[in-house]
């Protein structure tokens, strides 16, 4: 019975440490191109 047990824990243990899946980000930058002060910084810099 004791081994049952320590089977079921180490088959639980080992099913949550294969997840290694990593947080994936995106993003987004929104800019008017209408805007004096959006020209003169993109032709200044």
């Amino acid at each position: 019975m004791r081994n049952i047990i320590v089977s079921i824990v180490m088959l639980c243990l080992l099913m949550t440490g294969c997840n290694s899946r990593t947080p994936q980000y995106r993003i987004g930058v929104s800019q008017c191109l209408d805007d004096a002060w959006r020209q003169k910084m993109n032709y200044g810099a």
